[in-house]
Formats: structure tokens, sequence, C-alpha cells
């Protein structure tokens, strides 16, 4: 978001609740709080959570010299309740945030005769976008959470809010009173996860109305909420509950894999007005992770070299300039999946092989890396310096490709269509000075099946270590109702305890994480998500 320093836009609020209604008086007080949205994105407690939810147990990593003990438990589903990452209280203060946006900026109009109600709207839209980006993590990674949609009166979020809100859910849906939602066959599916996304999706709904199509500066434009970015974090919303909805209800999943290609295709086409495409193969690493707000970009978290550190990709992934040694690695089999038609000892020919992660040592080299290897074969690698901040992309145009792609897949929809959308990533990335040196084939997947499989290796090789994977591995075990299938794609990353944790992992809610202890001490009305129910701390 550009500036010198967080001091010169963060605004922290007045704790004292009168002081605090004497500070919303002018569109630029209003500002000053959306960018205290973002702001507390950049934090370390928020994106190391965001990496670490989307990566920590995935297919496409493997334990790094500097994975702690915490994390080690969570990879092995031996994860407590006692276990600093479950808490959640950063997505929760940035919540807090966006709802002070939401319930204050439209009073400041009657207040402030220059802040009109399009700039209003504008603003509450990056906050209801950036709150429902907050709760759709929640949501992945706890299942059950608590639904605030008040501020607190301090920085810090002070709610007793149930997280099995069986009144909120009637009230909401709209139940007769006397429907028990829990046990009813016709409720089956009204639980608080789906009570949350759909307030959220609702939200959105608006926010999309709301919502400006491009800012003053392309920094903005790629570092704020846009329209394209409430469309892109709506489609993943909608694949998700397909997913989840897929064994309960076909025809309702079909319904939401139908508004996520819908959401896509507005995407690609509002894309092709604005004069963004995905960059050449050769330029993506340094175009889209080193340089930032590339063409391709639709929303991410813009990090300066005199602002707030992005910490949380040099302690994931390392960075030798910055004398730190990985928590992560790239898996040992990941370079076997880019090139599948390769014969043994040939050289590579996608580009994402050798320039997201360096094939001879496993390390990860996407968002920390400046320079790749000039060429397919070589070991020269340069990192970014220690000063040198990565943004953190949460949604780019090879995304959309791919969400489209699978929701197609999902809902056994044109296989060819789905092939085609897959070919926009694989082939950008297999081009070499203008020469295609390979493609998906649409003959080799003729079945939904099939075409299901490619999207998940596609999501895998393009978007790999973007803090995806695990909530894709999710989304599948929803979408199945069992584990096997997710399972088998994680089960080469584990030597030692395998049959038990397999069996941890054949339930459903072994995926997600439990809730932190501190909390369910704080907040008497929050139940403990179901698997970890008598576990202990």
């Amino acid at each position: 978001l550009g500036g010198s320093g967080c001091s010169d836009w963060l605004v922290l609020m007045p704790e004292d609740s009168t002081i605090e209604e004497e500070f919303w008086q002018n569109g630029n007080q209003v500002e000053s709080v959306v960018r205290a949205c973002y702001r507390y994105m950049q934090e370390d407690d928020f994106l190391q959570r965001v990496v670490l939810y989307g990566e920590l147990r995935s297919d496409e990593v493997q334990n790094g010299s500097a994975i702690s003990s915490s994390e080690t438990d969570i990879v092995n589903a031996n994860v407590r309740s006692s276990n600093t990452w479950c808490n959640w209280a950063p997505f929760y203060e940035v919540i807090n945030y966006c709802n002070k946006v939401i319930e204050k900026a439209p009073g400041v109009m009657e207040k402030d005769a220059n802040f009109n109600e399009a700039t209003c709207q504008a603003y509450m839209a990056e906050a209801m976008t950036i709150r429902a980006l907050c709760y759709f993590y929640l949501v992945r990674t706890f299942q059950n959470v608590p639904l605030v949609l008040t501020s607190s009166k301090t920085d810090a979020y002070d709610y007793n809010v149930s997280n099995q809100d069986t009144a909120g859910w009637i009230a909401y849906y709209k139940l007769p009173i006397e429907v028990d939602a829990f046990n009813s066959e016709s409720y089956k599916t009204v639980n608080q996860e789906f009570y949350v996304l759909d307030n959220m999706i609702e939200s959105l709904q608006t926010a999309i109305e709301y919502s400006v199509l491009e800012w003053d500066s392309e920094a903005e434009t790629r570092g704020r909420v846009t329209r394209m970015a409430v469309e892109a974090l709506l489609a993943d919303m909608y694949l998700w509950r397909g997913s989840v909805l897929h064994t309960v209800s076909l025809v309702d999943a079909k319904s939401d894999y139908s508004r996520c290609a819908s959401l896509c295709q507005n995407i690609i086409s509002e894309a092709g007005e604005a004069e963004m495409e995905q960059v050449e193969g050769e330029k993506l690493l340094s175009q889209v992770f080193y340089s930032g707000n590339s063409s391709e970009s639709v929303f991410e978290l813009n990090f300066t070299t005199s602002g707030h550190a992005n910490n949380a990709t040099s302690v994931f992934y390392g960075n030798t300039n910055k004398s730190r040694n990985p928590k992560l690695m790239a898996a040992a089999g990941l370079a076997a999946e880019y090139n599948p038609n390769l014969s043994s000892g040939e050289l590579g020919y996608d580009y994402r092989s050798k320039d997201f992660f360096i094939p001879s040592t496993y390390r990860i080299f996407k968002y920390e890396g400046q320079t790749p290897a000039s060429d397919f074969g070589e070991s020269s690698y340069t990192y970014r310096g220690s000063s040198s901040q990565a943004n953190w992309v949460f949604y780019r145009l090879s995304d959309v490709y791919l969400m489209e792609a699978e929701a197609l897949a999902a809902s056994e929809g044109n296989v060819d269509a789905v092939v085609t959308l897959c070919n926009k990533t694989y082939i950008r990335a297999c081009t070499i000075n203008g020469e295609v040196q390979d493609s998906l084939s649409h003959a080799d997947y003729s079945s939904p099946s099939d075409a299901q499989k490619l999207v998940m290796k596609e999501r895998k090789r393009e978007l790999c270590f973007e803090g995806k994977r695990w909530f894709d591995l999710l989304r599948l075990v929803r979408r199945r109702g069992e584990t096997a299938e997710s399972w088998d794609l994680i089960e080469s990353r584990y030597e030692e305890d395998v049959t038990t944790i397999r069996n941890k992992m054949s339930k459903v809610g072994a995926w997600y994480l439990p809730i932190y202890h501190n909390e369910m001490s704080i907040n008497t009305r929050l139940r403990q998500n179901e698997y970890y129910e008598g576990q202990g701390d």
C-alpha cells in the first residue's frame, strides 16, 4: 500500500468508547482504518498462519531443518488445543477493524460533506471483503467458528459468542422455531460452517456492487480490493461450499459450481478489458513473485522495502541472505510431476520446475527468490536481499482459470473445457523462446474422473507454496465424503508411524485444527471441535 512505514498510515483506534465516537469525523479517518485492516494482515502472526494453514500438512512440502516441535505435531496429526498455531486471534483482530468500518463509515457522510456515498461504499466493500477472507480461512481451518458482525470497543476482540449458534441459524435461514437444527433431516446442512459461509457470501454480493474497478495506481489496484478481487473470493467460496454440499445434495452442489464458473468467466472477461494477462513463463517468477503487482495479479498483499517486513515467506521457506533456514522444503517427488512426458535423464522444459524451487536441494524459491538458474540443469540461484520484501498473492489469473476448471470437473461438465483451462497455465510454463514444448493432450483425459485428477495435479504444479494446497486436499475430502483419496496424496510425507497417522487422518475432523484452549477458557460458549473433544490440552 505504499507509504514509508506503518506509522504513516496505521491508526490505532482509541480504546475509550467516547473518544472513539469522536474519532469518526471525516473520510480520511475512515480510510486510515481501512488501511489498518490491510496493515494487520501484514503482521507476522497473521501472515505466518496464512502460510502454515495452507501449506504445512500438504503433499507439496517436506519438513525443513528449522521446523519447530509445535509445527511437527500438526504435521503428525498430534496437535493439541494448547498448540499456539491454533490461536485464531490475529484473524479476529482484522475482523474487528473491518466491522468498525462497516458500522461507522456511513455515519461519517453526515459529518464530512466531501465524503461521498461512492467513496464510502468502496471503503465498506474493502472491509466486507477482507472480513470475508478472514472468515474463509477460519472456516477452512477450524470449520465451526464464532460469527461476529459487530465491533469491539477495543483493538482486541472481547466477545462471548458461540460457534454452535442454533438460534442464529434459525433466524438467518428463517426456520420454524420448533425445528431442531442439529437433528432434523430437513435441515441437516444447516450448521455453523454454512451459517458463516452464507453470511459472508451475502456480504460479498453487496461488496461487488460497492467495489471499484481500479484504484489510482497500479500497486493499489493489485494491492487493494477491487471488483475482480471480490469476485475471485466469492468464486472460491462457492467452490468450497459446493464441495461441502456434494455428498448431501448434488443438485445444490452443482448450482454452486455453476456460480463459481460464472464468476471466473466474469473475471477473465474483465481482465481482458483491463489488459490483464498471464506473464510469459520465463518471467513468471521475476514479475509475479519477485517484483509483484504483475499483469496477472487479481489481489495481493503489498509490502515495501521501507515499510513493514514480510517475514512469513522467509521464515517458512528460508532465505540465505536473511540468514534463515527453511521450516518447509519442496517435496522430494515434486520435480517429477512437472514434466510427465519426459524420459529419464532428459532436461526439463517447465519453467516452474526450476523457478519455484531449487531441484538439487529442494529449497523453495518462490517468493524469496530473486534470480533463478538461467537454464534447466544449472544450479546458480540468488535470493532476495536482506531488506527486500515479497508481496503475498491471494488471487491471480492462473488461480481463476483453475478454479473454473475444478468447478467444471466437479460437476462432471465439459471435460475438453477442463483440459483447455488447465492448458492455460501448463502451456504458458512450457513455452520457451516462443516455442511450445509440451501441452496437455485432450485424448489423455476422457472422463470426469480423469479431469478431476488433472485439475488437482495442475493446481499443485502452478500454485505450489501459495497457501492453497491443504485447502485443495480438504476440499477433495469434503467432496468425496471420506479421506482416502486425499490421504493417498499425502501419505508419501510420512516415513514413521504411518499406520497411526493414517488411522487418525481417516477421520474428517482430523483435517481441521482444534480450537485454542485459551479461547475455550475465555469464551465459555465455545464448543471444541468434535474430533478433539476429550483429548485434553
